[in-house]
Order: structure tokens, then C-alpha cells, then sequence
């Protein structure tokens, strides 16, 4: 599962959960490159990263190629 997310308490709990479940976690704490790691079936997003970062049309690509 790939993980966005800048705040790295709520990070870690993502992280942690996901592993919980089973499942591999890939966490991306800036906007940089990330959009290339998304695969179809999970994203979780924060939209506006402290880097400047805007996902508004990544995050519309991402859910219509799913």
C-alpha cells in the first residue's frame, strides 16, 4: 500500500496498521516522485503536503485509473 502522508506520527500509524492487515507498506512523505509509486489499488493521499506539494489532479488520475 502506498502511503502519502507528511505528518510523520500519523504516518507511522498508517504504516503500522497496514502492516497489521498483511499488507506492505510503501510510505512517501513529500510530493516529489510519488505519483510514479501509485499502483490501482490502494492510495491513501494527503492531498497538500508540506512541501508545497497539491494532489488535487494526481489524486483524480490515480482514482480514475483504478
Amino acid at each position: 500500500m502506498l502511503i502519502v502522508e507528511d505528518d510523520p506520527t500519523f504516518a507511522g500509524l498508517l504504516l503500522g496498521m497496514a502492516r497489521s492487515a498483511g499488507l506492505k507498506g510503501v510510505l512517501s512523505t513529500a510530493g516529489s516522485g510519488t505519483v510514479a509509486l501509485a499502483r490501482k489499488l490502494a492510495v491513501i493521499l494527503h492531498r497538500k503536503l508540506a512541501d508545497g506539494t497539491v494532489f488535487n489532479e494526481a489524486a483524480t488520475t490515480v482514482t480514475a485509473a483504478a
